[in-house]
């Protein structure tokens, strides 16, 4: 004989007992597992397939994957990532209020869409001589769009000890490349000379950095 559950007087339910219990549990599964079947069903017929954020979709099962699929999602993305990797582009700038002489270049520039990096380097030799503010030009057929996002100047006695420096835009051609000098409580600029930051010499070097959006 089957035992019998008490509920509380005042507890909703019936009295049942041990074996209806477990029948009730049983059919309470078994419609759970309908009702998830049925959520499945909904979700599947009401989402539906992924489209790409461009008016070109992806490959999706059954589709021909034509000479134009492979042109425009692989081989145009591949040529727009192509720059990231690629490698810096040497040129030799136009430097003003500098005797290049026998000094030596290693400046080079890398264009990523519209955004440009480029770094100037260069090398007194025995017949270079500074003789005011060092002005670089820009590689052939790129001008600055704005302010600069980023620069980095030194000037580099022997190899020995750094100054630092500040580069400003002129005409959005060129760089022109200042020293720091401490006045009083403040940082100021003033133009390089012969004996500004020190006395040039050979081996002594100028290094400029910049990252800049380009016009085109």
């Amino acid at each position: 004989m089957p035992r019998v559950m008490l509920a509380a007087r005042s507890s909703p339910f019936r009295i049942a007992s041990s074996s209806s219990s477990f029948a009730s549990r049983a059919s309470i599964r078994s419609r759970l597992r309908k009702m998830r079947s049925i959520s499945a069903s909904l979700i599947v017929r009401i989402i539906p397939r992924r489209e790409a954020p461009t008016s070109t979709p992806y490959a999706f099962a059954g589709d021909v994957l034509t000479a134009a699929f492979w042109n425009e999602q692989v081989r145009d993305n591949l040529t727009e990532l192509q720059p990231l990797t690629a490698a810096w582009i040497s040129f030799t700038p136009t430097i003003t209020n500098v005797t290049v002489g026998n000094g030596t270049h290693a400046s080079a520039y890398l264009k990523v869409g519209r955004l440009v990096i480029v770094r100037y380097e260069f090398t007194l030799g025995s017949t270079s001589s500074i003789a005011g503010a060092p002005v670089f030009s820009l590689p052939a057929g790129i001008t600055v769009s704005g302010a600069l996002l980023a620069t980095q100047v030194e000037f580099l006695d022997s190899g020995t000890t750094r100054f630092m420096g500040m580069v400003e835009v002129e005409n959005n051609s060129q760089v022109v490349c200042q020293a720091l000098s401490a006045s009083g409580s403040f940082v100021g600029q003033v133009a390089p000379t012969s004996t500004i930051p020190f006395t040039w010499t050979t081996g002594d070097r100028i290094y400029v950095g910049i990252i800049f959006n380009s016009t085109s």
